[in-house]
């Protein structure tokens, strides 16, 4: 019987190897996954009721404040919609850029047991943001349906949207989580950072409302493009602007770079 020997050494190994040893620890991602969407839902007395009432409630609010009191006009789009389909998006950055900042931090005691591609943390709190953001979408798409908005051809975007929002997400969550390993202090300004970019971000907000002059900074918030590309997917608003693709193509470098970076401080 032939026993593989694995030589486990602090001398960073190459890329490809790095992303074969992440594809051999699947079942641990798996594994992962679903003990973490256990933990959230079954501890709960309500469940998954949580995750229905959560963007209902944060759309709510912010429909009594920018529709009855700032009075902010949608044209023949419900504000409701609008409002929906930014939470929609916005959260699911939100929570994987949370939860994986202190994924590591949180898992000393698994990292000391066993050898494994830390990065494997990482991917399973992506997974399991992805059950709240279908819960979410799938609120959305009936609301689309009550509204007798129709659906076109456009909505054909929306699987490249939700990819670009995983890869986004997964790439802040890659800077965050080596970032806060290091300098522990980086917790404590994270959740800070996250509650700023919800408001410079159009996330409650069409993008048509920011002033001119500062376009060019919407151009480079690679999730503010993601949101302006579902709008005009599944609500028909006008074509988002070219120059958006330098938010997202900045997010590609990070990628990259950030896989490295995670590789080689592992």
């Amino acid at each position: 019987m032939n026993n593989k020997i694995t030589h486990i050494t602090s001398k960073s190994t190459s890329i490809g190897t790095y992303l074969s040893d992440i594809y051999h620890y699947r079942y641990l991602i798996y594994t992962l996954t679903l003990r973490d969407i256990k933990l959230r839902y079954t501890q709960t007395t309500l469940g998954w009721f949580w995750a229905v009432m959560q963007p209902i409630i944060t759309m709510a609010v912010f429909t009594f404040f920018f529709v009855f009191i700032i009075k902010i006009n949608t044209g023949d789009i419900p504000y409701p919609l609008i409002a929906l389909s930014g939470i929609l998006i916005w959260n699911y950055f939100g929570s994987i850029a949370n939860s994986a900042s202190i994924s590591l931090i949180s898992s000393q005691e698994l990292i000391k047991k066993m050898r494994f591609p830390k990065i494997c943390l990482l991917i399973s709190k992506t997974f399991v943001g992805l059950s709240d953001f279908l819960i979410a979408f799938i609120i959305l798409f009936i609301a689309i349906i009550m509204s007798d908005i129709s659906i076109t051809i456009n909505i054909l975007y929306l699987p490249v949207l939700i990819i670009l929002n995983i890869i986004t997400s997964f790439t802040f969550a890659l800077w965050f989580s080596a970032l806060t390993f290091k300098n522990r202090d980086l917790l404590n300004l994270i959740p800070h950072i996250i509650t700023l970019g919800t408001w410079i971000t159009p996330v409650f907000y069409m993008s048509t409302m920011i002033p001119t002059q500062f376009s060019f900074l919407t151009y480079l918030n690679p999730i503010a493009g993601i949101i302006e590309g579902a709008r005009f997917s599944l609500l028909g608003t006008s074509s988002p602007s070219k120059w958006y693709l330098l938010g997202i193509s900045s997010v590609l470098i990070l990628f990259i770079g950030g896989l490295f970076y995670f590789k080689n401080i592992e």
